[in-house]
């Protein structure tokens, strides 16, 4: 790409910023460089997907999920964080509504999660879907906190007051990215 200089301030802006996204555009250009949305997926420690209210995301097996949730312990005073939690899926019959309890899947529970406090009592829990969930719909139908505690604190151990389940939580489950003994190229 050849630029070539103007005599204005304004030409020479011009010019300048349109000389910048040529290059910008010839590097983005080369052979090889280009990144596909699964190559870079593949480069990321792992896909987290949130779960929205009135939306079923698809999620990849293997990949993430988050959720952002505060529980409102009943005994807030003496609750410094949430140690763990249990999110339990059950799947959907083919219409993506029905329950079908038949399949039925739980997150949390001794499995690698995170849980990062954000504030005002809310957590994001981030964790990861197994790889041997089945393709399909799967709303949240229980989920519970375990608190963790002021360490001199002798009362009844807070519940949680306030439960996801109260909105519309679902994902839509894809199969893994990759799957078992499959070569990425």
């Amino acid at each position: 790409m050849i630029c070539q200089r103007a005599s204005s301030k304004p030409t020479r802006f011009i010019s300048a910023s349109l000389c910048l996204l040529g290059f910008l555009f010839a590097a983005a250009q080369v052979p090889g460089t280009e990144m596909t949305v699964q190559a870079a997926a593949e480069k990321q420690e792992h896909v987290v997907v949130p779960m929205v209210s009135g939306q079923c995301p698809a999620v990849h097996a293997g990949d993430w999920i988050s959720l952002d949730w505060n529980p409102a312990f009943d005994s807030t005073w003496a609750v410094t964080g949430v140690k763990n939690v249990s999110l339990s899926f059950v799947g959907t019959f083919p219409d993506g509504v029905t329950p079908n309890p038949r399949i039925m899947f739980a997150l949390g529970r001794g499995e690698n999660h995170r849980i990062v406090p954000l504030g005002n009592g809310y957590y994001r829990i981030e964790s990861p879907l197994s790889t041997v969930v089945d393709p399909g719909v799967y709303q949240l139908v229980d989920a519970y906190a375990n608190p963790e505690l002021l360490p001199d604190y002798k009362g009844e151990i807070p519940r949680p007051t306030v439960f996801p389940t109260s909105e519309h939580l679902c994902i839509t489950v894809l199969s893994p990215r990759h799957p078992r003994g499959s070569l990425s190229p």
